[in-house]
């Protein structure tokens, strides 16, 4: 006879190993009279075996109190200021066209039309492109500064050059390494052209400047509201895979969003959905007066280099997480956009670094703590008596020694190839697991219950030709299921299963 092996689950706990019985009590190995006591397997689950065989998305914690929480993360929406959402930033600044400079005192305008508005910046790299179209007889020696761009040791940006008669002087200036303040959104140029003909000062034509090919380590000021889109995501609560049927309310479970943003901007996450996919229900929206908006923490515009963390967190008091925790979760499904800058408030002056970035990070917090009603798993078991064709009868001895503080009511089916029921184990009703002993909802000691199923010899007829047997079992908190029951690390459960047969 092939090994027997049993899977049961409860609040997501599996038997998952089984070993041969050296003995089992009141079972005899020996042949009398053609009868024959067959020790079948025993089968052990612990929780700790449990939670070490869930999927790499899941995370476990033992508490203090020795309850077991089941974390659950999704993949991080991350951010950097050399990415999509912030190249929108620097893009504006480079696409600022040559300007003509129409006076000896001229500002350049270094903002945008979308909003972005510079108080400082550090420039990486830059380009300033001088132009100019002399087309007169004359000479004319140029001497140009900026006054509030700056060089690595505190000096103006500055220069010269000679414009021939009729001709076209062009020059590109490196500019990376200068800090620019702009002053309302404009930096300013002052220029000094002499005729070297009459030496007199004059005021060009055909004289342009333009800023191109800008990045930088760090920028302050205001900048323009810009969206992120996210990709949907989905978390998959896999310690649920086995659940059939039945209820199980947590508690306390939560929902977190966590943020890290060292941009100086404010950030909001807008939610388009956040659902529960259930077994029972189907998608469910977790719901709360903060779902669709929520903004997170941000460094001021004195705190460059700083990581601020925040954390929302959707609870029972604040959410239906409760309710909608309680159809047989399978997954959390969600889809986050960020949004820079959400109010448009050009109050606040922020600041972008190109070492700068956020992210969000979705984590499920699952105590196994909480009522079962009726929650139900199966597992199909192997099953090979063809055998045996001249057993007169047979019964089968369950022994539980169950820790949990679970009620455990348990039917098998013998199945066919075909999947069609044969019989069942139990013939008209279930056999019931006593829980062991609970106080405040914490489970101590073990309750041992043992159970005979007799087979005649037509009902043994029956299952002969089985070839495997489905076993479900239900779980039941004490007080009908109104009780909360915590699930500890160190408790578990085995099961010792005998046959005794008889042959004609």
């Amino acid at each position: 006879m092939k090994k027997f092996t049993l899977l049961l689950l409860a609040l997501g706990i599996a038997f998952f190993s089984c070993s041969d019985l050296k003995d089992l009590d009141n079972l005899d190995t020996s042949n009398l009279d053609r009868e024959f006591a067959i020790p079948i397997g025993k089968a052990n689950f612990s929780i700790r075996d449990l939670v070490e065989t869930v999927g790499d998305s899941t995370l476990i914690f033992i508490d203090p109190d020795s309850t077991i929480r089941l974390n659950y993360k999704g993949n991080l929406t991350n951010e950097t200021a050399n990415e999509a959402i912030f190249d929108a930033i620097r893009l504006a600044l480079t696409a600022l066209p040559q300007f003509p400079i129409l006076d000896t005192l001229t500002a350049l305008p270094f903002s945008n039309a979308e909003g972005i508005d510079i108080d400082y910046m550090d420039l990486k790299t830059g380009k300033l492109t001088i132009v100019l179209v002399n087309n007169s007889s004359d000479f004319f020696q140029v001497d140009w500064e900026f006054t509030n761009v700056f060089s690595p040791n505190g000096e103006n940006l500055k220069g010269e050059f000679l414009s021939k008669a009729n001709d076209t002087h062009g020059e590109i200036v490196d500019i990376g390494g200068y800090t620019l303040r702009p002053e309302d959104g404009e930096v300013n140029l002052r220029y000094v052209a002499t005729n070297l003909t009459t030496g007199q000062r004059v005021t060009l034509s055909g004289f342009t400047m333009g800023l191109s090919e800008i990045t930088f380590d760090l920028a302050e000021g205001y900048f323009a509201q810009i969206v992120y889109e996210g990709t949907p995501d989905t978390i998959e609560l896999d310690i649920f895979e086995n659940w059939q049927r039945g209820d199980i309310l947590f508690e306390n479970p939560v929902v977190k969003i966590y943020s890290e943003n060292s941009f100086g901007i404010p950030t909001r996450a807008l939610i388009h959905y956040f659902d529960v996919r259930t077994k029972k229900f189907g998608n469910l929206a977790l719901e709360s007066p903060s779902q669709n908006i929520i903004d997170f923490a941000f460094p001021d515009i004195n705190e460059v280099g700083q990581i601020k963390y925040d954390t929302f967190i959707y609870n029972a008091e604040n959410s239906n997480i409760e309710d909608i925790l309680f159809g047989g979760p399978q997954a959390i499904q969600y889809d986050i956009d960020a949004i820079t800058n959400p109010d448009r408030d050009t109050a606040i002056r922020g600041f972008v670094s190109c070492e700068s970035y956020y992210q969000f990070i979705i984590e499920a917090d699952l105590p196994l703590h909480g009522r079962a009603t009726g929650f139900a798993v199966t597992d199909t078991l192997e099953w090979n008596f063809a055998d045996y064709d001249e057993v007169a009868h047979a019964e089968f001895k369950l022994v539980t020694d169950n820790e949990l503080g679970l009620e455990i009511v348990a039917q098998g089916y013998f199945l066919d190839e075909n999947d069609v029921v044969l019989d069942s184990l139990f013939d008209g009703s279930k056999s019931i697991m006593t829980a062991a002993p609970t106080t405040n909802g914490y489970a101590s000691g073990s309750a041992e219950t043992v159970t005979y199923v007799p087979f005649d010899e037509s009902r043994f007829e029956k299952i002969r030709p089985a070839t495997k047997l489905l076993v479900a079992a239900e779980f039941y908190s004490p007080a009908n299921g109104d009780e909360s029951v915590c699930v500890q690390v160190n408790q578990g459960a085995e099961i010792r299963i005998g046959l005794k047969f008889g042959l004609d």
